[in-house]
């Protein structure tokens, strides 16, 4: 995923440790074309290998692999083995779109249950495409969307785990018990420091009580847990061990030719802007529906909705985007999508103790400010006057508890979807973190 993409590139300082790096990384040659073999020319020309955008748009591929290669025997047991869960999926597939002429990237992740052609296969899910490997990916993503694939990164669940454990494990919050045995999660509503096999569970989860449309749900988890990271990671420098992120994360790596360690540091600094808005966030629009092949009424297949064209096109000639992409059916947005100014009316400290709980949700965090504009009394959730203004207010709602939510006036918010006002009266009832021991979250 991007933040073991994230969190490698930018441990590796220093001459020698950029070559045991640059030795490490597992480089994919495109796959050979042979008479009636099932890669044609489509797929080994799928990758245009483009190191740095220069002036350009590029687009680099970021798949999560289920691969169980480098996992624990006993983790081997709780998720299954290569053997035990055979053939090959990508459990992540998303896409870096970076305009440098805009200063802005764009990560777009793609519901792993869509509906595409395959080609030399046939209709089948995206993330079954990965079983002939990353170039076949990248030739559906490409025919899909019209996106000219520059490159791939492919980190597997022991890469993940190991990114994760060089960094201590990861601080979030989350605004309800989360349960799902399948994936082994088991955590309660609150703030909470996640191990790496926890977060990998975090990440993974399809099947967690409350979701209505699990792949949808699994998007904002994953694009809100990379938000609460990146956030963290990239604005406080906390990549230290660089040597143990090069031993456990780097082998867990699979990558396209001409991408090497220099190449992966030029992605994370277009990750920078994590930080400041210039990155967003967006998922590929999709309805679930039932083909010949699967129950009417199933979640398990998704279609590709016809706003979805606009998004590529627009993607593709670097036009703004719009609210395209921005929330998905009956699944509230990603706190990841959700820029939420916070003002600070005179809240006696309150706010120190605010922002880290919308910083670790994963929203979008604009910065604080004591400049208050919008006319209203007391500690306030002011939302933007559309449906989406008011979707992002009852998520940040969902997380402070008892806030009243305002509607600002046309023009008041920016480009913010929410501003958070924290004054002298603020009794919102914060996601607190667990008690001692942990808490006991309540299952379905």
């Amino acid at each position: 995923m991007v933040v073991s993409l994230a969190v490698a590139a930018g441990s590796v300082y220093g001459i020698t440790l950029y070559h045991k790096a640059d030795n490490t990384l597992v480089h994919v040659q495109p796959p050979k074309v042979e008479p009636g073999g099932k890669f044609g020319k489509d797929d080994t020309n799928a990758v245009v290998p483009t190191p740095k955008c220069g002036s350009q748009i590029c687009n680099y591929l970021i798949l999560g692999s289920d691969s169980r290669t480098g996992l624990s025997k006993a983790e081997q047991e709780k998720y299954g083995s290569n053997k035990t869960v055979p053939g090959r999926r990508s459990d992540t597939i998303m896409v870096l779109h970076i305009d440098p002429s805009k200063d802005h990237a764009t990560v777009l992740s793609f519901p792993r249950d869509l509906w595409v052609q395959i080609p030399h296969v046939g209709m089948g899910k995206i993330t079954s495409a990965f079983e002939e490997g990353e170039y076949r990916v990248a030739n559906v993503v490409t025919r899909l969307t019209g996106l000219q694939i520059n490159g791939f990164v492919t980190v597997n669940l022991a890469g993940f785990e190991g990114v994760v454990r060089a960094l201590g494990g990861v601080n979030i919050c989350v605004n309800r018990p989360m349960v799902d045995p399948l994936a082994g999660l088991n955590i309660p509503a609150g703030c909470q420091h996640l191990s790496p096999e926890m977060a990998l569970s975090f990440v993974r989860a399809r099947h967690v009580c409350g979701d209505a449309i699990p792949d949808f749900s699994r998007i904002s988890r994953q694009q809100q847990f990379l938000r609460a990271v990146l956030t963290n990671v990239l604005s406080t420098g906390a990549l230290l061990h660089a040597g143990s992120i090069i031993d456990e994360v780097l082998p867990n790596l699979r990558v396209s030719p001409g991408i090497d360690t220099a190449t992966l540091e030029y992605l994370v600094n277009q990750l920078q802007g994590l930080t400041t808005g210039a990155v967003d966030f967006r998922t590929v629009p999709g309805n679930p529906y039932a083909t010949e092949h699967t129950a009417a009424g199933t979640v398990d297949v998704v279609q590709l909705e016809p706003q979805a064209k606009e998004l590529f096109r627009r993607l593709r000639l670097g036009l703004p985007l719009g609210n395209l992409g921005l929330s998905t059916t009956q699944t509230p947005p990603s706190p990841a999508v959700i820029g939420v100014q916070i003002v600070d009316a005179g809240s006696n400290g309150v706010v120190a103790k605010v922002q880290p709980i919308v910083d670790n949700a994963g929203f979008d965090d604009q910065g604080v400010t004591t400049k208050d504009r919008f006319g209203v009394t007391g500690s306030a959730i002011v939302f933007a006057p559309d449906e989406q203004g008011k979707a992002a207010a009852d998520v940040l709602k969902g997380y402070l508890g008892n806030v009243p939510e305002v509607q600002a006036k046309p023009g008041q918010l920016h480009d913010n979807d929410v501003a958070l006002i924290v004054a002298p009266d603020y009794a919102g009832n914060p996601v607190a973190p667990p008690p001692s021991g942990g808490g006991t979250p309540t299952s379905c």
